[in-house]
């Protein structure tokens, strides 16, 4: 026995696990062959060694291999302490008893001074909790005073107070984009944090708040909202009352949140002298300040007291160890440096004469690079997307972001990805707008969605190879866009440029770059509906209005006929079947004024999916028909096959199981014909239910794992999931338990693994 292993080790990672896998105790003691006693007496501690074939069983259901699988059975032999780190993070679970959110950020060594304002926050915890004790705090100050830092600085040090977690969301009410975030997309993020799983989360923002505030009736939670716009953005994320407390930061005083709300507001000024020098003293070094206290003093009263431009200055001394305090003193007095003194009192000022010191070292190339990073559309921009924005190559371009970098007017928060403080970046959209023509800012801002937009394009090609995908629009060949070897890659970059990409199409239409603004929705398409299940839907939502808005503008009837289409899909799967069949008959509007019978039939198919999951039978069978009369006309087997898939679900979902095999089967004949392997699985999945409804197991299983075959030969994992799922019913109907097991433990792996829901591979839409 290890010394120093906790009685309930291996019962907390068995817990842990069970979590990562999506399994509730009862399905794992299915899948291991355990009694659900038994797995619930080990992840309590209960059962101090486990039976070693009872360890190996548990793995094997989890799906645990290699050195995951060595620690998973070292815990059960001896509880070592070491293999308690998490399995998975909040975002993941799903089941079993809630984690205690912690997402502050990390403290910042330097938090120097603020020790009345520190202070007056504990009086708002002290003694007990009270009536007329204030829920919410808002802290108000100039830019760069370090409003952030102290609500961090302050979380972590009452966390103790917070039992039940910590919950922190920035609000972007200040980004230069113009684009703060909304009320419901940081409920989503919120609701997540408490483990709410996704497709629990209501659509509509009332309704969220209620089952926010429900979530925190009970609970003693501090919550963070950081940089906040105005109080129309906070009042639905502040909690109801009770024991949470809401710490609220902004450059606005938000005098309504005060006045209508009992907020309790706290003035953030500027740092003393004593407690300036300290914050120099602790970022540079203690023996430099002590060899040069009278210099010291200057630097701190020239920087008017602001955090920011004391770390500015103090890491241009840090990283030049020849450079004295006096001749940094000297050259911010230097009236031909540019430099301006930062006692006006104007933080806008201030803040732009801070940044000076660092830009005016730059070499002119990296100087241009950062005027234009301040044009870059989203909150990160990649190593290519910088380069796209300068029109450079690429090893031209990391070594001027590597300038910017030492300098500190960027960080690297991920190898090739890079991002500014916000009063950075509108600092270098000023310095762009001051010093680059708007010409060349348009020039350049095209150039990085036209990156965005070509390399989506890739993406998707490999996240959907069976989508025909619409011609996009000849593009300039400003830079080569990315390809990507696999599907994990594919929508690995997707998932990690979701913030830019949404940015990309408000940017578009801002640009003028309105054949920009319709096609980067129309591209997405695809990975907006594998990721509708999370808190995508709503950017999917408003990424489509905005290239509507754009195709109008160009009067493209086709592009808005497209559009309208995804903005039906969209809105269907938000639950807003209202809203989604107006928008389809919208979208057959402009699909006939365009003369597109394909896209008119399309839609049709669509409306009969609407139907269907409405329960309309009835008209989702019209539909489906007049679309199935249509397709033959056009040569459209793609479209035909479709139908008759569609269909097959429909029926079994009716009982109609022998209606069911018959679309079924002429929807594989279709795509066996067309050579559409990934398609073909999918039908051949829905053809083993139909013969699983009929209670003929043996064919059930035939098709099924002939799917599964197919699915993997056309590198299609949803396809895969599906087939596997099928085949795991088939089995189990067969009385083969252990196989359908391992399928089914498979079909899990991969839906956790692309971020899908567990779904009927029968019923889809068309796009």
């Amino acid at each position: 026995m290890v010394h120093g292993a906790s009685k309930g080790a291996f019962g907390e990672i068995l817990r842990r696990h069970r979590l990562s896998a999506g399994l509730t105790q009862e399905e794992l003691a299915e899948a291991s062959g355990l009694s659900v006693r038994a797995v619930a007496d080990m992840e309590r501690g209960r059962t101090a060694r486990p039976y070693r074939r009872s360890v190996a069983l548990l793995a094997e259901a989890l799906g645990l291999s290699g050195a995951d699988r060595d620690t998973f059975a070292r815990a059960a032999r001896d509880g070592a302490p070491d293999v308690l780190a998490p399995v998975c993070g909040p975002a993941n679970l799903r089941t079993g008893p809630p984690l205690v959110p912690r997402h502050l950020p990390p403290m910042l060594a330097w938090f120097t001074g603020r020790t009345a304002e520190l202070r007056r926050l504990d009086d708002l915890i002290g003694g007990g909790r009270g009536d007329n004790r204030p829920s919410v705090c808002v802290i108000t100050g100039m830019a760069g005073v370090g409003k952030t830092a102290l609500a961090v600085h302050w979380g972590h040090r009452v966390a103790d107070r917070f039992p039940d977690g910590q919950l922190s969301v920035n609000l972007r009410g200040f980004d230069p984009s113009g684009a703060p975030l909304r009320p419901e997309a940081a409920l989503h993020g919120l609701l997540e944090a408490l483990q709410v799983p996704s497709g629990q989360i209501p659509a509509g923002l009332d309704a969220q708040v209620g089952l926010y505030r429900s979530l925190l009736a009970d609970r003693a939670v501090l919550v963070v909202l950081d940089n906040a716009r105005d109080p129309e953005q906070v009042r639905s994320l502040l909690p109801g009352g009770g024991r949470c407390l809401a710490i609220v930061t902004s450059r606005n005083q938000l005098t309504g949140l005060i006045a209508a709300d009992g907020a309790w507001p706290l003035w953030l000024d500027a740092l003393t002298r004593a407690e300036a020098i300290d914050l120099l003293a602790s970022r540079m070094g203690a023996e430099r300040v002590e060899a040069e206290p009278v210099a010291a003093q200057r630097i701190a009263d020239l920087c008017a007291g602001l955090p920011v431009a004391l770390s500015v200055a103090a890491a241009r001394v840090s990283v030049r160890p020849g450079v004295t305090l006096g001749a940094l003193e000297e050259e911010l007095r230097d009236p031909h440096r540019r430099l301006e003194a930062f006692a006006t009192g104007d933080a806008a000022t201030d803040t732009r004469t801070v940044f000076s010191w660092s830009y005016q070292l730059l070499s002119p190339p990296a100087a241009r690079m950062f005027r234009l990073l301040g044009l870059h559309p989203g909150p990160e921009a990649s190593l290519n997307a910088a380069a796209s924005l300068g029109g450079l190559p690429i090893d031209r371009a990391r070594s001027l972001l590597a300038e910017l970098i030492g300098a500190h007017l960027l960080t690297e928060v991920a190898p090739g990805r890079f991002t500014f403080h916000d009063l950075l970046r509108a600092y270098a959209g000023e310095c762009a707008r001051a010093h680059e023509s708007a010409e060349v800012r348009g020039e350049a801002i095209r150039r990085v969605l036209t990156w965005y937009l070509r390399t989506a394009a890739e993406a998707i090609k490999v996240v959907n190879p069976a989508r025909p995908m619409r011609p996009i629009e000849p593009l300039p060949p400003w830079s080569e866009p990315l390809s990507f070897a696999s599907y994990e890659r594919a929508l690995g970059w997707l998932d990690a440029e979701r913030g830019n990409l949404v940015a990309a199409v408000s940017a578009a239409a801002r640009n003028g770059d309105h054949h920009i603004a319709w096609q980067l929705p129309l591209c997405l398409h695809d990975w907006f509906g594998l990721r509708a299940y999370g808190s995508h839907v709503t950017d999917w939502i408003a990424c489509d209005e905005t290239g509507l808005a754009s195709a109008r503008r160009l009067g493209n009837h086709v592009a808005q006929g497209w559009i309208l289409n995804h903005l039906g899909i969209a809105h269907m799967v938000a639950r807003d079947q209202p809203r989604a069949m107006e928008l389809w008959h919208q979208s057959i509007a402009e699909m006939r004024m365009a003369g597109s019978n394909r896209g008119e039939t399309t839609v049709l198919i669509n409306l009969g999916w609407g139907h269907s999951r409405a329960g309309e039978s009835g008209q989702a069978l019209d539909c489906l028909r007049q679309a199935l009369a249509a397709v033959p006309d056009m040569d459209r087997p793609l479209e035909q096959a479709t139908i008759h898939a569609i269909l097959s679900g429909l029926y079994r979902r009716e009982g109609r199981f022998e209606d069911a095999m018959t679309a079924a089967g002429q929807a594989v004949e279709i795509f066996r014909a067309i050579d559409n392997p990934a398609e073909e699985s999918g039908s051949l999945t829905a053809l083993s239910l139909a013969y699983l409804g009929l209670g003929r197991t043996d064919a059930a299983i035939g098709h099924a794992s002939r799917a599964l075959d197919l699915a993997r030969r056309a590198d299609d994992p949803l396809a895969e999931a599906f087939a596997s799922s099928a085949l795991a019913r088939a089995l189990r109907a067969g009385g083969q338990r252990d196989q359908a097991r391992t399928h089914d433990r498979h079909a899990r792996r991969i839906y956790a693994r692309i971020g899908a829901p567990l779904a009927d591979p029968a019923l889809g839409q068309v796009s």
